[in-house]
């Protein structure tokens, strides 16, 4: 979903457009030569610094939502969803209802955003992470992001992210931003320390689903760490990744143009809503909540189904 009111002649006009172009696979300059523009269009030509009057730019991604729940989009795989705010944004706003990504997962996809360019063909490479993908690594030196760019046309650039495989030690996708804040605590982040021996994890999973599921006991067992420490700021990672986004531009919205980028994992799993969200299509629930899905092909007993998709 896009904001409305900008045509597509006026985007392109934008300080975006030579992060785009780049990306989007036009040679690169010779190193330490500036690039000739009567052969590569004005795409090549440096940023110039804007004034106060540029147009200040505000992005945020959410991993993951369905289309099939949202009203925007039609009929709804659940009648009863409720997404106000998204309905009223999306009357004021362009859907691209026919736009499918090359890939899927969560880096692959961001280093598709933060750079335009193609994530296929893709190759691992080792890192200390528990996720084994290809394409699961951080960005190219050689990534143009908007970031960047905008930094070089006289921006105030900021980031805020509670994906927190983005801020793993090997991750630069901070790049070309002026601040950033990683909001800590979802799913096997390690951010709370979960002992040798693993928590309890009966309330959330029951005792006959975890022996079936390993792993499934050992991410609920860092995930209850992690809530440990989060639930200090607030009732849910996503209202703390919110509250400092609108914190950041009550005390910087005056610093135009400006670039806020704001990542959600929620709607991703572990989902855990606050009671006062569960009660609205869940009235009543009792534990375990299962937050985690089982991760494989099993079929499931209707209670716990009725409960993923409350949560």
């Amino acid at each position: 979903m896009a904001k409305a009111g900008l045509s597509r002649r006026s985007l392109l006009k934008g300080a975006v457009v030579g992060a785009m172009a780049s990306a989007a696979g036009f040679p690169a300059a010779a190193p330490g030569r500036e690039p000739d523009d009567r052969n590569t269009g004005s795409v090549w030509e440096r940023p110039r610094k804007q004034s106060g009057n540029s147009l200040n730019l505000i992005v945020i991604v959410a991993d993951t939502f369905r289309s099939d729940n949202l009203a925007c989009y039609g009929p709804k795989w659940l009648e009863q969803l409720e997404t106000p705010n998204l309905d009223r944004f999306a009357k004021n706003s362009t859907i691209f209802a026919d736009a499918y990504p090359e890939v899927m997962p969560t880096i692959p996809i961001r280093r598709t955003l933060y750079t335009g360019r193609r994530a296929i063909p893709s190759y691992y490479f080792p890192q200390d992470d528990i996720v084994k993908l290809p394409g699961w690594h951080q960005l190219y030196h050689e990534d143009v992001t908007p970031s960047k760019t905008l930094l070089e046309a006289g921006y105030v650039n900021a980031l805020i992210s509670s994906v927190y495989h983005q801020f793993r030690p090997d991750r630069n996708f901070h790049r070309g931003f002026h601040t950033w804040r990683w909001i800590r605590g979802l799913e096997f982040d390690y951010y709370g320390t979960s002992p040798h021996r693993l928590l309890d994890g009966s309330d959330l999973v029951s005792n006959e689903y975890l022996p079936g599921s390993p792993f499934v006991h050992e991410h609920v067992s860092q995930y209850k760490a992690n809530r440990n420490l989060w639930q200090q700021e607030g009732e849910s990672v996503a209202q703390i990744a919110a509250q400092a986004a609108i914190r950041w531009l009550n005390e910087n919205h005056e610093q135009r143009p400006f670039y806020l980028h704001v990542e959600f994992f929620d709607p991703h799993e572990p989902w855990d809503p606050p009671r006062r969200f569960l009660e609205r299509y869940l009235p009543n629930a009792t534990n375990p909540s299962y937050v985690e899905p089982p991760y494989d092909t099993i079929p499931l007993p209707d209670d716990i189904k009725k409960r993923l998709r409350a949560n």
